[in-house]
């Protein structure tokens, strides 16, 4: 199965390449949008669970002396290198297809800018399950979060998904998003 997923994978990339950057621009429309719509599904089903709030105010309440740790920095800064992607090139070739007279100073303010806010609207949206989990369970899920790792969109939104209708149809679309989404970045 994972030689198939494997095969499928880079049939896929080659056939990405072979058509070109310019031909996949509805795709990548669709690819763009769809997670952040399948995030505000889970962030209102999430926020709707009892205990929800309770992972919010968890998760948003700072705690001044992490800021003296080097983990959190080294984290934080591992976080906007993935996010920002410099020096990919991917990124790089994306650019070359941009218009000459493109205003680039604006993008450097405002491609950080949505990176931070996606964060923010991801975090909150796993944190709802998490006071969730909390409330039900009494399981620290807050904590549980450095366990998971990059892992936490398979386990966490996993949950998430589990207690919305059609819960099948939505994790079969989810994770083929989730597919989608690695392909396109």
């Amino acid at each position: 199965m994972l030689v198939f997923c494997l095969f499928s994978t880079w049939t896929l990339t080659f056939a990405g390449l072979v058509k070109g950057f310019e031909s996949a621009r509805k795709i990548r429309f669709l690819t763009s949008t769809v997670p952040y719509i399948f995030l505000l599904i889970l962030l209102i089903r999430g926020a709707t669970l009892p205990g929800a709030w309770i992972g919010v105010e968890t998760g948003f309440k700072p705690k001044w002396s992490d800021l003296l740790k080097l983990e959190v920095w080294s984290s934080a800064a591992i976080q906007v290198l993935f996010a920002v992607g410099p020096a990919w090139g991917g990124v790089i070739t994306m650019a070359s297809y941009n218009k000459h007279d493109r205003p680039l100073f604006r993008d450097v303010f405002v491609v950080p800018l949505a990176c931070f806010f996606v964060s923010l609207f991801a975090g909150a949206t796993a944190l709802t399950v998490m006071g969730h989990q909390m409330h039900v369970g009494g399981v620290n899920a807050i904590q549980r979060l450095r366990h998971y790792g990059p892992g936490i969109s398979f386990i966490v939104y996993s949950e998430a998904l589990v207690k919305i209708p059609c819960a099948a149809i939505c994790s079969v679309f989810f994770f083929a998003m989730l597919y989608v989404l690695g392909l396109s970045s």
